[in-house]
């Protein structure tokens, strides 16, 4: 049995277990029943958890069977009722919780003999069916009424009771925790007064010499600038060997199925119902056992329209492996709060997450799983590539494409290599579970989480490395889109920029000082080069028409012209030479005629470096929402293929 097929042939049968022998005379085959049971056994698991989690039955139909068998009311909701809030255990003990919950009080007029009855909806464990149905015949008048509910429903009525509980430790763990590495304060009255003195200190030395304010301001923009082009040009000069030593470890596909850990799929959506259904195919199709897996749908409680959609593709697809989690509305409203509300209600040991058009390799988690098991523990998260799907649909895309690969293919896999921090892709970063919870998970203040916790956690030791096997995204197509999203991630970059600056000191003493230079490259560099690339622009026309006129203040900046016009050629060569590199690898290498539209992408990035400029001081956790289009219906190839798949 691999990867969640059935072997229908083999061992004799013996008998089945109670909790799915009287499925029986509804309609199901002694010869499945067998095959489930002794998969069961391999799992040390109920056989009806295994014919559940591989959606050989839907759960709403196991438990009205259920209900039938035992004589009880079957019911499809367990609402909140007049309880209190409460504190939610581990998810393992919340599970099993979710077998039994008491509901509100019996007290309807219609029949006054059943005032003071209990209501209890339960989601027995049927493995002892014949001692339940005698334990119901001996106490039929008690004073406790029992109806039968899908589990599922039992665990999302407590998950709400616990959900003032779970929200503010989402919104207020970390900041209370570690509060000097929360981004919930923007700045911080040092790092206030130092910028204040800069400025001062700026503007004086301005009254006296204006060029020199010129000149100190150009040249320390310019070592940025240069600092990231020597970063890439080494990544560029290293894409071989990173790439090689990406890929020396790949997944055998010989595992014991039953000795793998439970893996946690986190997906946070908000209005995202038109790619509910796409999504669920190609999560479904990831090659582990259903047994081991759990899908986490994070749906924000006030987009009734994704949760609908949720709940009516996990029906219909029989995903019994998948839920919904709602979560309560709470500022900030951010997809890292989302994901840390979520975290608390998982039980995987192993946690992955992935974006509403994410489409992952069928074969990623187990890559990712073989690379933990033949890494030592400071290997603490694992980043898969991204590549872009839509590449044809106009130049936006194009360019988008190329930076991915640039990114994802060229520069991350030669941090990684060199034992760099790596600022993460905001998706497809699978993580151990022990590290997310030593390091208090997500900043649900910092609009870029994944940079951030990248450098969390080369601070305290652990590292990041790169996977193979890609997740194919989306790239937006309209440009008021992509500046929006742009300007969230620069402004998750100033953010995290602040952040760790906070104790510039004792960030240096964690990271080492050549990872702290690397650090102010990576996301202080990256940040000033988009704000300086048209100044660059303007200085070498401003300086060039001084010194045609012989303007006495502009030749004095004769040099800088010079160094303006090596660092802006040298800034494009340097991309391109990387990209240029990394594009065959996913076979773009057709995109590469494309790298002449590199000046116009770089100003559009510039625009959004300021509007995220503008946008810290005013909104600074403000999530402006990537929209994505609709899903196109997938063909009956497609889902048949996604079918195939999932079993092989």
């Amino acid at each position: 049995m691999e990867g969640g097929a059935f072997d229908l042939q083999g061992e004799e049968d013996t008998g089945l277990p109670e909790d799915i022998a009287f499925l029986e005379k509804f309609g199901f085959g002694r010869e499945l029943l067998t095959c489930v049971a002794r998969r069961a056994h391999a799992f040390d698991i109920s056989a009806s958890d295994c014919m559940l989690a591989n959606g050989l039955i839907a759960e709403r139909d196991y438990y009205r069977y259920v209900a039938t068998e035992l004589g009880l009311e079957f019911v499809t909701e367990t609402g909140r009722g007049g309880h209190p809030d409460i504190t939610l255990p581990h998810p393992r003990d919340l599970h099993r919780m979710s077998h039994m919950v008491q509901v509100e009080d019996i007290d309807d007029p219609a029949h006054p003999s059943q005032f003071g009855r209990h209501n209890v909806h339960i989601a027995p464990d049927c493995r002892q069916l014949e001692a339940l149905k005698t334990w119901l015949s001996r106490h039929n008048g008690s004073e406790t009424r029992l109806r039968v509910a899908p589990l599922s429903v039992n665990r999302a009525a407590l998950e709400e009771r616990g959900s003032s509980g779970l929200i503010s430790q989402a919104v207020n763990g970390l900041r209370n925790r570690y509060p000097v590495i929360s981004a919930h304060r923007v700045w911080t009255p040092r790092q206030a007064v130092v910028l204040l003195l800069i400025l001062q200190g700026l503007a004086a030395l301005a009254f006296f010499s204006p060029p020199a304010v010129v000149h100190i301001v150009h040249i320390v923009a310019s070592l940025f600038y240069l600092g990231c082009i020597a970063l890439r040009m080494l990544a560029a000069a290293y894409f071989g060997q990173s790439n090689r030593l990406r890929g020396s470890v790949k997944w055998s596909g010989v595992h014991n199925d039953s000795a793998l850990p439970v893996y946690s799929v986190l997906v946070p959506l908000y209005q995202e119902q038109g790619q509910v259904r796409d999504l669920l195919l190609s999560l479904a199709a990831l090659n582990w056992p259903k047994e081991r897996l759990e899908i986490k749908l994070i749906c924000e409680a006030d987009d009734p329209a994704t949760i609908k959609a949720c709940r009516r593709v996990i029906s219909q697809q029989k995903l019994n492996c998948a839920s919904v989690i709602e979560v309560p509305m709470a500022e900030p409203r951010t997809k890292p709060k989302a994901l840390s509300y979520a975290l608390q209600l998982c039980s995987g040991s192993l946690i992955v997450v992935y974006d509403a058009e994410d489409r992952p390799h069928p074969l990623q988690l187990r890559e990712a799983h073989t690379v933990f098991e033949a890494s030592s523990d400071s290997i603490a998260c694992l980043q898969s590539p991204l590549t872009i799907r839509n590449h044809r649909d106009g130049m936006l895309a194009k360019l988008f494409a190329i930076e991915y690969s640039a990114l994802f293919d060229g520069l991350l896999p030669f941090l990684a290599a060199i034992r760099a921090p790596v600022p993460l892709g905001g998706t497809s970063n699978h993580f151990r579970r022990e590290a997310l919870d030593v390091l208090g998970g997500w900043d649900p203040h910092n609009v870029t989480e994944d940079a951030d916790l990248g450098m969390r956690m080369a601070r305290i030791g652990y590292r990041s490395a790169m996977l193979s096997l890609p997740t194919k995204e989306e790239a937006p197509v309209d440009l008021g889109v992509w500046v929006r999203q742009r300007t969230r991630w620069f402004k998750g970059w100033y953010q995290t920029w602040l952040v760790h600056m906070r104790e510039p000191i004792k960030t240096t003493r964690q990271l080492g000082l050549r990872n702290m230079v690397l650090f102010q490259l990576l996301i202080g560099g990256m940040s000033v080069s988009a704000l300086v690339h048209p100044f660059l622009f303007y200085f070498i026309v401003a300086d060039s028409i001084g010194l045609a006129t012989k303007d006495s203040w502009r030749q004095s900046f004769g040099p800088l012209i010079v160094l303006d016009i090596m660092t802006v050629l040298a800034g494009y060569l340097s991309f391109a030479w990387l990209a240029w590199k990394a594009l065959p690898l996913r076979k773009l290498g057709a995109l590469r005629i494309w790298l002449w539209a590199l000046p116009v992408y770089w100003m559009l990035l510039s625009v959004s470096a300021w509007r995220a400029l503008w946008q810290l001081s005013r909104k600074p956790h403000l999530w402006e929402k990537t929209p994505h289009r609709l899903s196109e219906p997938a063909s009956a190839a497609e889902e048949l293929s996604l079918r195939a798949q999932q079993s092989a």
